[in-house]
């Protein structure tokens, strides 16, 4: 699922989309809005157009609700949930506010999908140094399957797992039969535990530092079932982070 409001930032999202579906023969974008009522018709043409846009091989569809965009959005993924979430942080029209800091997070909370949140930089389907913080929230076998089908796909890429060490964050362990799988597939991994930086605040300006210095292509956080007090707003920081590096919530 792609949420698209027809601005630059949307079709960045889609492109990113359709970069992740290409190789799959059972997998279909669908593209999501809401708007009023009264717009409703407009809106249909013109994502229609959009459609029309890409070639028959990209397998694209629409959905349109009318109405509050979070009341909308929360009834479609309940009912229909996708197996993945693609959106822009920066939107325009309609959906433009929804898209920053704790408005982003709340859409990946309402969602029970993981997210690719994008900003300046769309995903390479070729990442080759990706890293992956397990402060949160561990892994799990779907999780594991839908990565390697549909997210990575460049083997051997790095892969640095990367835990904060410190203050009251609560670790996870990164599962031994996830590590087994990952070098099974062809994956370079390298542990890196660090101290916490600043005591007073959440992990994200550590995780943020860490991924710039590796120059990722991606980073990817469990995070979006966590209790934890922190994080939250380490969802918002690291979401609003200025390197553009493209975002992955689970």
């Amino acid at each position: 699922m792609c949420l698209f409001d027809f601005s630059e930032q949307s079709y960045l999202a889609l492109q990113s989309c359709i970069s992740l579906v290409n190789s799959s023969n059972d997998m279909e974008i669908l593209l999501y809005h809401v708007c009023e009522e009264n717009a409703l018709q407009e809106r249909i043409e013109k994502l229609r157009n959009v459609i029309n846009q890409y070639s028959k091989r990209d397998k694209i569809n629409f959905h349109i609700d009318t109405g509050e965009f979070f009341e909308a959005f929360e009834k479609y993924v309940q009912f229909s949930p996708p197996d993945f979430l693609v959106f822009c942080t920066h939107g325009a029209q309609g959906i433009r506010q929804l898209f920053f800091g704790a408005n982003s997070v709340r859409v990946c909370e309402v969602c029970p999908s993981p997210a690719l949140i994008l900003s300046k930089k769309p995903l390479n389907p070729q990442s080759e140094r990706i890293v992956w913080n397990f402060n949160y929230q561990g892994f799990s076998e779907s999780l594991f399957q839908l990565f390697t089908r549909f997210i990575i796909k460049s083997y051997p890429a790095t892969i640095f797992i990367h835990e904060v060490d410190g203050g009251n964050i609560l670790n996870n362990q990164f599962l031994p039969i996830t590590e087994s799988q990952f070098i099974e597939k062809g994956f370079q991994l390298k542990k890196i535990k660090e101290e916490k930086s600043e005591p007073t605040l959440g992990i994200a300006p550590d995780i943020l530092k860490f991924a710039e210095s590796r120059d990722a292509d991606l980073l990817v956080v469990g995070i979006k079932k966590s209790q934890h007090p922190m994080a939250r707003s380490d969802a918002e920081r690291i979401i609003n982070n200025k390197t553009g590096i493209p975002v992955i919530f689970y």
